[in-house]
C-alpha cells in the first residue's frame, strides 16, 4: 500500500477531542459517527502510518484494510490517554440503575454472553461498550466511558457512567458451580494490568500505573468463577449491585 491522502475529523471520547486521520473516511465515519463533534481543536492526534498499515495487513481488500486501520487507530489514543488520567481497558461495560459495571476476561471466556444474560435475567440493563471502554479516574470516583472500538458485535452507546464495580471472569470447573469473591486492591492490580493497554512510552506507562492505583482505591473488584447460567448472573449481580435477584 502506497502513501495515501488522509482525511480528518474530530471525535470526543472520555472528555477529550481526538483528531482521526484516515485513508478511508466513509468507513471510519460510519463506525465513529456517534462520537463525531464539530470542533477543529484536538487533544490527541490519531493516525496509522503507511508502514504500520503494511505491517498490520497485506494482500487485503480495501474494505478489510479500512477495518484494519480503524482497529489500530485506538493505539495512539491509548498511548496518550494515561496523561489525561484515563486508560483503554479490555472489557464489556454495562449500565444498570444509572451505574456502570465492567466485566473483563481473556478473549473467548464469555464476557459478551454474560452481559447478554444480564439483559435476559435482570432487565433494565444497557450496554455501554462491548470491548474497549475507557476508564477515567478522579480522586473520588471513576467513570467508564464508551468508545467506537466495541468488538465484533459493535455494542456501544456514547455515554459515560460512574464505575461501581469490576468483575474478573473465569470459567468454573467440572462442578459448574458459580461463585464470586472480592479481591483486595494489591491482588487485583495484576489482573487489571493484563486487561489494560500497556503503553510503549515509559512516561505513559508510569502514568498508567498511577491511573490504575487511583481506580483501585475507589472501585471494588471481584473474581467471578462461572458457567453460562442464571446462577452465574445471580452471583455477579448481587455482589456488584448489592441487590437481590429472584
Amino acid at each position: 500500500m502506497g502513501s495515501e491522502a488522509l482525511d480528518s475529523f474530530v471525535i470526543k471520547i472520555a472528555g477529550k477531542n481526538v483528531r482521526i486521520s484516515t485513508r478511508f473516511p466513509d468507513t471510519a465515519m460510519k463506525y465513529m459517527k456517534d462520537y463525531i463533534v464539530p470542533e477543529d481543536s484536538f487533544d490527541i492526534d490519531a493516525v496509522v502510518s503507511d508502514g504500520e498499515l503494511r505491517d498490520i495487513m497485506s494482500e487485503l481488500s480495501a474494505e478489510n484494510a479500512a477495518l484494519g486501520e480503524i482497529t489500530n487507530l485506538y493505539r495512539p489514543i491509548a498511548e496518550k490517554m494515561p496523561f489525561y488520567d484515563s486508560v483503554v481497558f479490555h472489557g464489556a461495560a454495562v449500565e444498570y440503575g444509572g451505574r456502570g459495571y465492567v466485566f473483563t476476561a481473556p478473549s473467548g471466556t464469555g464476557k459478551s454472553t454474560h452481559i447478554a444474560l444480564w439483559q435476559k435475567y435482570v432487565g433494565d440493563v444497557k450496554i455501554i461498550n462491548g470491548d474497549k471502554p475507557i476508564l477515567k479516574a478522579y480522586d473520588d470516583k471513576t467513570l467508564v466511558c464508551s468508545t467506537p472500538w466495541a468488538g465484533k458485535e459493535h455494542w456501544q452507546r456514547n455515554v459515560s457512567r460512574r464505575l461501581c464495580g469490576i468483575c474478573l471472569m473465569c470459567r468454573s470447573g467440572e462442578d459448574n458451580k458459580s461463585s464470586i469473591e472480592r479481591i483486595v486492591p494489591k491482588d487485583a492490580l495484576d489482573f487489571l494490568l493484563n486487561q489494560t493497554y500497556i503503553p510503549q512510552n515509559p512516561e505513559s506507562l508510569v502514568a498508567t500505573l498511577g491511573v490504575l492505583d487511583r481506580i483501585l482505591k475507589v472501585v471494588p473488584v471481584y473474581k467471578l468463577t462461572c458457567d453460562i447460567s442464571k446462577d452465574a448472573v445471580k452471583c455477579s449481580f448481587e455482589a456488584l449491585t448489592g441487590e437481590k435477584l429472584d
